[in-house]
C-alpha cells in the first residue's frame, strides 16, 4: 500500500497536470469551449440567467434544461467570463466523476493502485470524456450527477441515513434538470431507493425525499417557462420506435441524416469505440459471472440497458449521449481489466511491465484525444473568424444558418435571421446573406431552409462580396 505522502504527491501531480492542460487549451490555444449550436445556446442561457440575477425580468422560454447554465452563471461571479465559468463547471464535473469512480471501485491491496490508474487513464483521459470536460456542454455535469446518484444508492444500501438520502435526491433531481434523458437512467435507482426505505419502514424519509426532489424540480419548472413544459413533445420522443433499432437513415427535424451503422450497433461504441474505450474488445473475454453478483452492479446493468434501449428507438445518433452511462460501464468492466492486467503480469513474470502498460495507454489516449480535439478546435476557430471578419461590414440584416448562434455569442452587431425558422417574405436591397451554397443541399432538401435559399437565389440578385473559410460566401442583395 502507498504511504499517505506518496498518495498526496500523486494527487497533487494529477491536479497540477489537469490545471496545466486547461490553461494550455484555454489561454494558449484559445479554445473557449464553444463549438456548434448547442454550446452557444448554453452560453446564451447563462447570459439570460445572469441578467436575471442582476434584476432583469426573466422573459425567455428555455427549451433545454437550465441547471448547467445556472451553475455557470453562479460561478461567473468569481471568474473572468461566463464562458470561462461554464468550462470550469464542465472540468469540475469531469473531476467529480473520477472521484466517484474511485469510491465505487473495490478496495483492496491489489486493486488500490490499479483503480487509480484505471480511472485516470481509462476515464479521465478517454477522448469523449476528456473533451467534454473542456467544452461548454452539459454532458459532464449530467454524467457526474448520475454516477454520484449510484454512489449514494450504494451507501444507502449499507445503512439508511438521512444525509445519504439528501445526497441521493439532490444528485438525481439535479441530473434530470441538467439533461432530461438522465431520468431514464435513474428509474431503477429511484425504485430501488424507495424499496430500501419501505423495507426499513422509513416512511418519513420517503416524504422527506419527495419534498427534496420537488424543491429542486419545481423552481426549474417555473423558471423555464411554457416552452420547456413541451419537451415531452420533442420530435425525438414522439417518433420513438422499435424499428429505429435497425435503421441508420432518418428524416426528421434535423433533416435527412445517414449514419454508418444502425442505432443498435452504434450504441455499442460506449465500450468498443476508441472515443470511449479503445481496450473494450480486449476486455470482454475477461468478464466473469461473479462480476455481476452485487445489487449495485445489477442496478448499473439494468439502468444502462434501459438507457440504451431508449437511445436505440430515437431517430437520431450522437456519440456524446452515451457519456451519461460511460462511468457505469467502467465500473462494470473494472474487474475484467484488473484480471487482464494480472494475467499479463503473471505471463511475463515481470511486475515492472505494468508501468510500461500504463505509459502505452497514456500515449494512445493522448493521441486519440488530440485527434478528436482537432475537429472541435477548428470549428471553434472558424466561428471566431467569421464573427471577426463580419465586423468590417456596417450593421444590417444578415440571413444565415448554422453560424447564427455563434455570431450571437460573439456579439455580432448585425440583425441575424436564421433561414431555418420560417419562410422569408421579401428581402430588401442592401441586406446580406451568409451561406454555404452546397453544404446543406442533401441533409436539408425539402426543408424551409432550402426553400428560403432557393427563393433568395431566384427572386433576389445575390452578389458575392466576400469569401470565408470552408467555402462560405457573403452575399449582398441588390
Amino acid at each position: 500500500m502507498e504511504s499517505k505522502g506518496t498518495a498526496s504527491r500523486k494527487i497533487a501531480l494529477f491536479l497540477g497536470g489537469t490545471i496545466g492542460v486547461f490553461v494550455f487549451v484555454r489561454f494558449i490555444l484559445g479554445f473557449n469551449g464553444l463549438y456548434g449550436q448547442d454550446s452557444h445556446e448554453y452560453l446564451y442561457y447563462a447570459r439570460i440567467i445572469r441578467a436575471f440575477f442582476m434584476g432583469t425580468p426573466l422573459e425567455y422560454d428555455f427549451f433545454w434544461p437550465i441547471n448547467y447554465p445556472l451553475y455557470g452563471s453562479v460561478l461567473s461571479y468569481i471568474s473572468p467570463s461566463l464562458s470561462f465559468a461554464l468550462q470550469l463547471v464542465s472540468l469540475g464535473a469531469h473531476l467529480g466523476v473520477a472521484l466517484c469512480l474511485l469510491k465505487l471501485f473495490p478496495v483492496g491491496k491489489s486493486a488500490d493502485t490499479t483503480k487509480v490508474y484505471f480511472v485516470v487513464f481509462m476515464y479521465f483521459m478517454a477522448p469523449q470524456a476528456l473533451l467534454s470536460g473542456i467544452q461548454i456542454m452539459s454532458d459532464s455535469l449530467a454524467a457526474c450527477l448520475v454516477i454520484w446518484t449510484f454512489y449514494f444508492i450504494k451507501r444507502l444500501q449499507a445503512k439508511v441515513q438521512l444525509p445519504l438520502l439528501i445526497g441521493l435526491c439532490f444528485c438525481a433531481s439535479s441530473a434530470v434538470v441538467t439533461r432530461y434523458p438522465a431520468a431514464v437512467i435513474l428509474i431503477l435507482p429511484a425504485l430501488y431507493a424507495v424499496y430500501l426505505l419501505i423495507k426499513q419502514s422509513k416512511w418519513k424519509y420517503i416524504l422527506f425525499g419527495i419534498l427534496i426532489c420537488g424543491g429542486i424540480l419545481f423552481p426549474f419548472w417555473v423558471m423555464q417557462g411554457g416552452e420547456s413544459k413541451d419537451f415531452l413533445g420533442h420530435h425525438l420522443l414522439t417518433n420513438w420506435s422499435v424499428r429505429h433499432f435497425f435503421m441508420r437513415s432518418f428524416q426528421n427535424a434535423e433533416g435527412i441524416i445517414h449514419y454508418s451503422f444502425p442505432n443498435i450497433l452504434s450504441l455499442q461504441s460506449v465500450y468498443l469505440h476508441p472515443r470511449y474505450l479503445f481496450l473494450g474488445a480486449i476486455l470482454l473475454p475477461f468478464i466473469r459471472k461473479q462480476d455481476f453478483q452485487t445489487p449495485l452492479i445489477r442496478l448499473l446493468i439494468g439502468s444502462s440497458l434501459i438507457y440504451m434501449v431508449f437511445l436505440a428507438g430515437i431517430p437520431f445518433q450522437n456519440p456524446r449521449f452515451l457519456l451519461l452511462i460511460f462511468p457505469l460501464i467502467l465500473v462494470l468492466l473494472f474487474p475484467a481489466f484488473h484480471r487482464l492486467l494480472h494475467g499479463i503480469t503473471q505471463f511475463t513474470g515481470q511486475l515492472r511491465i505494468q508501468p510500461l502498460i500504463w505509459i502505452g495507454i497514456f500515449i494512445v489516449q493522448l493521441s486519440l484525444s488530440a485527434y478528436m480535439f482537432r475537429g472541435f478546435y477548428q470549428l471553434n476557430q472558424f466561428e471566431k473568424k467569421i464573427a471577426t471578419q463580419l465586423e468590417s461590414y456596417p450593421p444590417n440584416r444578415l440571413y444565415t444558418f448554422y453560424v447564427d448562434l455563434a455570431l450571437r455569442s460573439y456579439e455580432s452587431p448585425h440583425d441575424i435571421v436564421n433561414l431555418w425558422y420560417k419562410r422569408l417574405q421579401t428581402p430588401q436591397a442592401g441586406e446580406r446573406v451568409l451561406f454555404h451554397p452546397t453544404q446543406f443541399t442533401e441533409q436539408w432538401q425539402g426543408s424551409i431552409l432550402m426553400e428560403n435559399w432557393d427563393k433568395l437565389q431566384q427572386e433576389s440578385h445575390l452578389v458575392p462580396i466576400d469569401t470565408f473559410d470552408r467555402g462560405w460566401i457573403l452575399y449582398e442583395i441588390q
